[in-house]
């Protein structure tokens, strides 16, 4: 009888232990996915236009507003690239003699353009108070809902539209 116990308990135990590893093995994948979203938020900030050609379309400009709009946002995209184009690109330490022993993909020069990051978005928040200006209120709260349904995809890992 007491062997019987013990051999229970054993499979518990293993049980127990199964689980966890696969709780880990789901939460690395997890922080991976999240790494990858904020490396691939970074770079959006340097590259994305200030509002979609879609987001625009969706706000029915009028055709007084159209012009004016259109100016903003080639002024905004001039800037964007001047802006990270006059900013030094981080160039990653170079390998030591100890690289083989470290993780793939760190180490190989690439460079990153972080410096950037802080005026991009600076920049972003004065041409979107520009851009908000230019609407009607009506157009304000379409854009209103239409940033909210994307922050809420980002939130939700692009699981919801």
């Amino acid at each position: 009888m007491r062997m019987h116990r013990l051999m229970v308990l054993g499979f518990l135990l293993a049980a127990c232990l199964a689980i966890d590893a696969a709780a880990q093995v789901e939460a690395g994948k997890a922080k991976a996915k999240d790494k990858g979203r904020m490396q691939s938020a970074s770079t959006t900030v340097l590259t994305d236009p200030l509002e979609s050609a879609e987001t625009v379309a969706k706000l029915k400009l009028t055709t007084a507003q159209k012009p004016a709009v259109d100016k903003l946002l080639k002024e905004f995209d001039a800037k964007l690239k001047e802006l990270v184009a006059k900013t030094p690109v981080e160039k990653a330490p170079a390998p030591s003699k100890f690289a083989k022993f470290k993780s793939k993909g760190k180490g190989d020069g690439a460079g990153t353009n972080s410096a950037a990051i802080g005026p991009a978005i600076e920049l972003r928040d004065e041409y979107g108070e520009k851009f908000v200006a230019l609407l009607t209120e009506p157009q304000k709260k379409i854009l209103d809902d239409i940033h909210l349904k994307m922050g809420e995809a980002l939130l939700l890992g692009g699981n919801k539209k």
